[in-house]
């Protein structure tokens, strides 16, 4: 509504689930646009710290997944049809190292500043990418087979998986993190919605090349299930 009125924008966030409180890509649905980034963005600590428990973990979570695509985007930007940005991926990187440090519940600070970094991060780069590699696209098609988990849960709970096949040395860091914190060790789904899920994901973003192209959704599905990177819980 601001950009359709040509109007500045002040974010206000009454919870830090994900970096939306500070990005230029506004989404519809399934779709996303990018946008002006807000003018500013206030966090009043003392509101954000009554928020329920699942927000500090969504927001973990979706900051962690900026190491994820951040990381990926740095191996396959020759393959990329989206321009690169050095400056736009170490902003990103950084911002996920950050958080990898503190403790969120203890430091909302220190996250709301994380996420308002991602922000920064996709206004250089015009583009979502160096906070949306192939983690968000197996959360994209969770969503649209409708399987219920908050977005920032499904992009952490696949970062570690992403880091791993892009040779990111430090994954089991990133997955004991986030266990330690509080994030589901596995995601129950049947192995057909799982299957689905992973075989659709190149689909929900097609102009942005990957680790999940460059290897093939089988190899990646059963390569996680089989070196315990995730568990997904299978039912038959």
């Amino acid at each position: 509504m601001a950009k359709r009125l040509n109007l500045p924008f002040i974010s206000i966030p009454t919870l830090l689930s994900s970096d939306g409180i500070a990005s230029p890509v506004g989404v519809s649905g399934y779709r996303s646009e990018f946008l002006n980034l807000p003018t500013g963005v206030i966090v009043d600590l003392e509101i954000i710290s009554k928020a329920p428990e699942w927000s500090f973990l969504a927001g973990t979570g979706d900051l962690i997944s900026n190491l994820s695509a951040s990381v990926d985007w740095d191996n396959f930007k020759e393959k990329s049809k989206e321009n690169y940005s050095f400056v736009a991926s170490f902003i990103s990187k950084s911002s996920a190292l950050f958080i990898l440090e503190v403790d969120p519940f203890k430091s909302p600070k220190k996250l709301a500043w994380g996420l308002i970094l991602s922000g920064w991060a996709m206004e250089i780069a015009g583009s979502s990418r160096p906070a949306s590699g192939p983690e968000h696209k197996m959360s994209h098609a969770l969503d649209i087979l409708k399987f219920g988990e908050k977005h920032g849960i499904q992009v952490g709970h696949f970062a570690p998986l992403f880091l791993s096949l892009n040779g990111y040395k430090s994954w089991e860091r990133v997955r004991k993190y986030l266990i330690n914190l509080g994030f589901p060790e596995s995601l129950r789904m049947k192995r057909s919605l799982a299957e689905m899920a992973f075989s659709i994901a190149s689909r929900t973003r097609p102009h942005r090349y990957t680790v999940l192209e460059e290897v093939g959704w089988e190899r990646v599905f059963e390569g996680g299930n089989r070196n315990g990177v995730y568990n997904l819980n299978l039912r038959a």
